[in-house]
């Protein structure tokens, strides 16, 4: 198995693709820290944005699409999933190794994304007069969304699985967590405010409280149980699949 996400990661950090990708979200927060500070922005300060990012931690459930994609869904176009399948590697242990590369990756670019959001907004704005404030807090806000981060990459592995082009992968993925909460929100209101006890139960819902000033240690006790259970879920369902699946 290590051998395997060796190769994964080596794949990665060999192509242009990866480092794109973290450099564009890296170089737009470090954008919008010197439009923040050209047009004099009040009260701006390392604290400040720290609230900002934890506030906006929903966010990364849409970025590591591209993640997924690099390990996963790109193995479609490329017709190479054969290839690891007539090796003889368990199709278990790949399923297991593409999550855990996934998630490597998605360690590396959030640390290079943070630094520069941070370093450059440490340098621009300087600490703030509230600082150290709720730095601690922020940060175990995106602490304890790394479940739920990972559950979402599990779930999209299992949509790259299921659907063979990129394109459709992600849209159904990227669909998934914005249609089904409005679905569910719809199903509330016009057919019972029972749905929302579901709707409260999704990634991005949980995500959101966990973020939100009046989170509790009750939601993040939920965040990361619920991060588990459907981490769980989807490997499983993954394997199942993909044990039954026809490589072509």
């Amino acid at each position: 198995m290590l051998n395997y996400i060796k190769a994964e990661l080596y794949r990665c950090f060999n192509r242009l693709y990866f480092w794109v990708f973290t450099g564009c979200v890296a170089g737009l927060a470090l954008l919008l820290n010197i439009i923040l500070k050209i047009n004099h922005v009040q009260g701006m300060g390392l604290t400040t944005l720290t609230r900002q990012t934890s506030a906006a931690i929903s966010l990364p459930v849409f970025l590591v699409i591209i993640l997924v994609d690099m390990i996963t869904s790109e193995e479609h176009k490329n017709i190479t999933l054969r290839n690891v399948v007539t090796f003889g590697m368990s199709r278990t242990k790949m399923i297991l190794c593409k999550i855990i590369s996934s998630i490597i990756l998605m360690f590396i670019a959030a640390f290079i994304i943070l630094i520069v959001c941070y370093g450059s907004g440490a340098a621009l704005f300087g600490l703030g007069s509230d600082f150290p404030g709720t730095i601690q807090s922020d940060l175990l806000k995106m602490v304890i969304a790394i479940p739920l981060w990972i559950a979402a990459i599990s779930f999209g592995t299992l949509l790259a699985l299921l659907f063979t082009n990129n394109t459709a992968f992600a849209f159904i993925y990227a669909g998934a967590f914005v249609v089904i909460k409005s679905i569910i929100k719809l199903l509330a209101i016009l057919v019972s405010d029972k749905f929302m006890k579901v709707r409260d139960l999704l990634i991005t819902t949980q995500l959101d409280k966990v973020g939100s000033v009046t989170a509790t240690s009750h939601d993040y006790v939920l965040a990361i149980v619920s991060g588990i259970v459907y981490t769980a879920i989807f490997i499983t369902l993954s394997v199942v699949y993909f044990e039954r699946k026809e490589v072509k």
